[in-house]
């Protein structure tokens, strides 16, 4: 919800800066999701 918000007020399209950071900031997130849930696992 807050990814679609972002995109839709943005109006960053893949040629601008903007669009490639709040695409890397989404990705980061997902990542430390991963890691959040790994070491959830093995505790």
């Amino acid at each position: 919800y807050t990814k679609a918000g972002l995109s839709g007020r943005s109006h960053a399209g893949p040629d601008t800066r903007t669009y490639w950071a709040l695409h890397g900031a989404d990705q980061f997130l997902h990542q430390l999701t991963y890691v959040g849930l790994i070491f959830a696992a093995l505790a």
